[in-house]
């Protein structure tokens, strides 16, 4: 399992959200093993001694054979496994950090307040004098004429 982030999702209204997921792939790993080997004579010719031990994950393998004052060391050890254990931790380690670092961050936005500037109001009085100066006479005697009618 080979560990992708996808691309960083961010939604713009009232605040920002960041959401990043961890999507994993299924890759195959092909890696030969390692081993190594020590050839060496030793000052007791008569020693004779033979011992193979495994790791308990059983990943490392390692033969000792002394024989005649020769002694023989060989070590083979799956660098596989140890690869795809290292892969596991990284992809224990991103997850950890991704889900750690998803948070809501709130951003003020200025709603603009609707208002008439005074100017304008000054500009509304001037107007209401001069409709009130051109059509005063005639509003007043329409006024006039309403009430007449209905007395």
């Amino acid at each position: 399992m080979q560990p992708t982030l996808s691309s960083i999702e961010t939604y713009k209204k009232d605040s920002i959200v960041v959401k990043e997921k961890i999507v994993t792939k299924d890759t195959t790993i092909y890696i030969k093993g390692d081993s190594v080997t020590i050839y060496d004579t030793i000052p007791c010719p008569e020693a004779e001694y033979k011992k193979e031990v495994i790791s308990k994950k059983g990943n490392v393998t390692a033969t000792v054979d002394i024989d005649n004052g020769k002694i023989h060391v060989n070590c083979k050890q799956d660098s596989l496994q140890a690869y795809i254990t290292w892969l596991e931790t990284q992809i224990i380690k991103e997850k950890t950090i991704s889900e750690a670092d998803v948070k809501v961050v709130e951003v003020p936005v200025e709603v603009p307040v609707k208002y008439t500037p005074k100017w304008h109001w000054y500009l509304h009085g001037i107007l209401f004098i001069l409709l009130l100066y051109l059509f005063g006479n005639p509003i007043s005697s329409f006024v006039k004429h309403l009430i007449t009618k209905w007395n």
